[in-house]
């Protein structure tokens, strides 16, 4: 998987959960709780704008906290639709 700008914040704490601290610390704060899941459809490069950071450097941040590592998570059917019924963060 090549990770971008437009990659999933969602898919990449379910296949990489090691990157949850690295993008807590380069800005994105709620991911520092366990329970804060983002929305499917926001993107490295959403999230950015929605925080007020450098999509670049998060997008390093994430590139750097995964290495070359393989996924180390397992994404089901089941999980998909969990977190999507569990998610609030786009409900007004």
């Amino acid at each position: 998987m090549t990770i971008t700008l437009q990659t999933s914040v969602q898919e990449l704490l379910l296949k990489w959960p090691e990157v949850r601290p690295a993008l807590a610390e380069a800005g994105l704060t709620g991911l520092r709780h366990a329970d804060h899941w983002p929305a499917p459809v926001i993107t490295i490069a959403i999230a950015a704008q929605r925080h007020r950071l450098d999509a670049q450097a998060l997008l390093a941040a994430a590139v750097q906290a995964i290495g070359n590592c393989p996924p180390t998570g397992t994404l089901t059917a089941a999980d998909v639709a969990k977190f999507q019924h569990d998610c609030h963060c786009g409900e007004k």
